[in-house]
């Protein structure tokens, strides 16, 4: 008898187990297996950004744009408002800290819509002089 009710109880645990199969479309990674499915790091948001002391910022000419100087990502603020340009995709803020929030391109302020991060820096640099080749 003792073995009957054992055996059961072994069945009846065995039961609640399932196999794992992944739902389509999420690459076949299981949660919390340290990957991230395709499509998740737009919602997860961008990496965030170091700052060591206080975030300096530069005016870029001819703009109301002002560039986030000395981090190594493309961080901009326009009216006191933050925009973070990583792997293809704007975001959003009311901090540097975030929280982030994707925002489409057309959304973007003037002064950042259609211009690339690289372009802007750009010009936080300065023209080149005449007679420096390059």
């Amino acid at each position: 008898m003792r073995r009957y009710v054992l055996g059961m109880a072994v069945l009846g645990l065995l039961a609640g187990c399932a196999v794992y199969a992944p739902p389509p479309g999420h690459g076949g990674i299981p949660p919390g297996h340290g990957g991230i499915p395709p499509g998740q790091a737009k919602k997860m948001g961008p990496p965030p950004i170091v700052v060591v002391g206080t975030p300096r910022y530069v005016l870029v000419p001819e703009t109301n744009v002002s560039v986030m100087v000395g981090v190594e990502a493309d961080v901009f603020v326009v009216s006191g408002v933050y925009y973070y340009f990583h792997g293809g995709t704007s975001y959003t803020a009311r901090s540097y800290q975030g929280p982030w929030t994707v925002i489409a391109a057309d959304a973007l302020p003037p002064g950042l819509r259609g211009k690339s991060p690289q372009e802007l820096k750009a010009k936080v640099k300065g023209p080149k002089k005449a007679g420096h080749a390059k």
